[in-house]
Formats: C-alpha cells, sequence, structure tokens
C-alpha cells in the first residue's frame, strides 16, 4: 500500500506560485435555493410533462431534491432539462435529457419534506447524483451546460448562455394514476 498525499484543484490553485485564482463558482459562491410544486390530475398519461423552474447554462446544480405524495401507479418518471417557452428535452450522448437528473424514478411511495418523528428520513430524494453514470461524482463543479455535454444534438464547447427548464416526464403509469404532489428544492450557485 502506498501512501497518498492528493490536492484537489482547489488546493493546488491556491499552492500554486503565483497562486491561480479559482471559479468563485468552485470555491466561495453564495447558495441560492429555487422551490416549486405542481399539481398531477389523476388520471395523468405517458408523456405529461410538469415544468417547475428555470437554471440557466451557467448555473452549478449543487442538490436537486424531490418530494411527493404518494401517487397510484406513477412508477416511472423521469427529471431532467427542456428548452423553455415549451420546447422538447435537451439531447445528450445517452438520449433524450428528460431523464438527466432522474430516470424512471417511482411516485407510488411518499416522501415527505418533514419527517415522522421516528424516522430520520424526510430530507427528500437526491436527484443530482443518484444515478452515477448520468451524474458521475467527477461532475460536482459542472454548470448545467456542462452536464449536458455528454454528445448528442445539443453538444457544447462553451456555455451558450441559455436557460432550461427542470421538468417531470412521466415515462410509464401502472393503471390509473391518483392525484398528488410532486415537488422540487434546488440549490444551485450561480456566477
Amino acid at each position: 500500500m502506498a501512501v497518498e498525499n492528493i490536492k484537489s484543484t482547489q488546493v493546488t490553485n491556491l499552492d500554486a506560485s503565483p497562486p491561480v485564482k479559482t471559479s468563485p463558482a468552485e470555491s466561495g459562491s453564495r447558495l441560492r435555493v429555487k422551490t416549486a410544486s405542481v399539481t398531477v390530475v389523476g388520471d395523468a398519461a405517458a408523456t405529461s410533462t410538469y415544468r417547475f423552474f428555470r437554471v440557466r447554462s451557467s448555473d452549478r446544480i449543487v442538490s436537486l431534491r424531490l418530494y411527493n405524495t404518494a401517487m397510484a401507479n406513477l412508477t416511472a418518471v423521469d427529471f431532467g432539462l427542456y428548452h423553455i417557452n415549451g420546447g422538447a428535452a435537451v439531447t445528450t450522448a445517452s438520449g433524450a435529457g428528460s431523464d438527466l437528473y432522474g430516470d424512471g424514478v417511482n411516485l407510488v411511495t411518499i416522501v415527505p419534506a418533514v419527517p415522522p418523528v421516528s424516522a430520520t428520513a424526510g430530507d427528500g430524494r437526491e436527484m443530482r447524483f443518484a444515478d452515477a453514470t448520468t451524474a458521475p461524482l467527477t461532475s460536482i463543479n459542472n454548470m448545467v451546460w456542462e452536464d449536458i455535454n455528454v454528445g448528442g444534438s445539443d453538444v457544447l464547447t462553451a456555455d451558450p448562455g441559455l436557460q432550461y427548464d427542470v421538468t417531470a416526464t412521466i415515462q410509464a403509469v401502472g393503471g390509473t394514476v391518483g392525484t398528488g404532489t410532486i415537488a422540487l428544492r434546488m440549490e444551485y450557485s450561480a456566477p
């Protein structure tokens, strides 16, 4: 076994001579929060979309948490990015960006915002890093445009200065969907 002494990019930059400036979004930026909820009307069909809020391509999503009431038969919901003004899902190398932050999430069981006294849950379900294949931990400092930049027709080599809607899309239902509420809480930093 070897002893390792490894520095993050931020510490390496600070130790450089002369020091290299680190982006404020990565070190010392202010954390911002957006929250929104939507009501799913009973008997919603596959491909129904629910837009929560807008993000800029230069934002860094730190956390995206899901809260929901129990909704019968709502077995597979995707969470991702759509173009604004009713536009389609962004396109990535792995397919539609409609599942960029969550793929086939089951909403049949409640995910409460406030935990019961006897439970430790209640922080919601983390979507940003829920699937290591769509959001590997190495992407922790990614801006939104870098999350998208995994190929496809929306390949980006620099920040395009665009906005996107964070959206839930019903992928599949297992019968008549019950009425309920989906809420998202996004923590992010902006330049």
